[in-house]
């Protein structure tokens, strides 16, 4: 039980951080424009602190409801070699 628990928080960690860079990627500076390099650089450090926040925030409850966000993926979602 205690294994699957760790799959789970991995699982979830891995979905946020992953979703969170993407959104960082989107944000990198491609413009030479003041106004828009302000706005992509506070999107980064948006996506940060909702990183960090995440972490902080992790407890039984937020696990349970990304589980519930994500339970049909979860469910057809492979367990990685070498972790059973």
């Amino acid at each position: 039980m205690q294994r699957q628990a760790i799959q789970n928080i991995q699982a979830m960690l891995a979905d946020v951080i992953k979703n969170r860079l993407t959104a960082i990627d989107m944000y990198l500076p491609q413009d030479d424009d003041p106004e828009l390099l302000r706005r992509e650089v506070e999107g980064i450090r948006t996506s940060i602190r909702e990183i960090a926040n995440e972490v902080d925030t992790l407890s039984e409850e937020s696990l349970e409801a990304w589980e519930e966000r994500y339970e049909e993926a979860l469910q057809g979602t492979p367990v990685p070699e070498g972790s059973s």
